[in-house]
């Protein structure tokens, strides 16, 4: 199992393990196996099963996105619900450069850079110059991935995911060129008809992805029968995404 939780955290996914069980029993085997990953003690709210082992998978919004047994958890599946995942770097700096700090882990990514960018104007030594520079280089660096990342995504027609991360790149960097560069995108993305169409079908999903979440079902597959049927959004990618989850949430029914 700590093979699999490196594998996970290398893709960007934590693994939590949810126990109904005393924690003094847990703590021992904890220890005895050595295990790496969180355990929620006396179970986490909705995360409960009648049967072990069990899994879910969460989303990156915190919807429920598929649960059964772990090995029926297919590699596409978690592939589909990483496309829109974008983890901003957490940065621990100098003292003298504690205000760079606070804006960035607050993901104020432009305001974190002004600031390492003032001080390099006028450095209060060789360790926060050098702290300074490495930082600027990997916020850019992380910005320059996640516009190209938004741009592999919408090459393979997933426009909401491609936005998700433009909308977020367009909050963290406003006022930077990256930010600049993310606005300008979805604003041609929404004059584009074929691309409007995928980004209000993947609004649509999101709504039905909240609406699992609150296990209300039969309002979910509601929603998702809005995508799948018609002809409104055929040979779209939102469609192809939609009968999938239709397909899962009509097991629950």
């Amino acid at each position: 199992m700590n093979e699999l939780t490196d594998k996970f955290e290398k893709r960007g996914l934590t693994i939590i393990g949810v126990t109904d069980e005393s924690t003094q029993k847990i703590k021992s085997f904890i220890a005895e196996k050595g295990i790496k990953y969180v355990i929620a003690i006396k179970g986490a709210g909705e995360y409960k099963t009648d049967g072990v082992p069990h899994g879910w998978l969460v989303g990156p919004n915190g919807s429920i996105v598929w649960e059964g047994h772990p090995a029926e958890l297919k590699d596409d599946l978690i592939e589909e619900n990483l496309k829109g995942v974008s983890l901003t770097p957490v940065f621990s700096l100098p003292k003298d450069l504690r205000s760079a700090q606070k804006d960035l882990n607050a993901g104020n990514l432009a305001s974190g850079l002004e600031a390492l960018e003032s001080h390099l104007k006028k450095p209060k030594s060789p360790e926060t110059e050098a702290a300074a520079k490495e930082t600027i280089e990997k916020v850019k660096a992380f910005g320059q991935e996640k516009l190209q990342r938004a741009e592999d995504l919408a090459k393979e027609r997933h426009y909401g995911d491609a936005a998700g991360i433009l909308r977020s790149l367009e909050k963290s960097f406003k006022g930077h060129e990256y930010g600049a560069k993310a606005k300008e995108t979805l604003e041609e993305w929404k004059k584009d008809k074929a691309i409007k169409l995928e980004l209000d079908g993947a609004s649509t999903l999101e709504k039905a992805d909240a609406l699992v979440q609150a296990k209300q079902y039969r309002q979910a597959v509601g929603l998702l029968a809005q995508l799948t049927k018609g002809k409104k959004y055929d040979g779209t990618k939102v469609r192809e995404v939609a009968e999938k989850k239709l397909a899962a949430v009509q097991r629950k029914l």
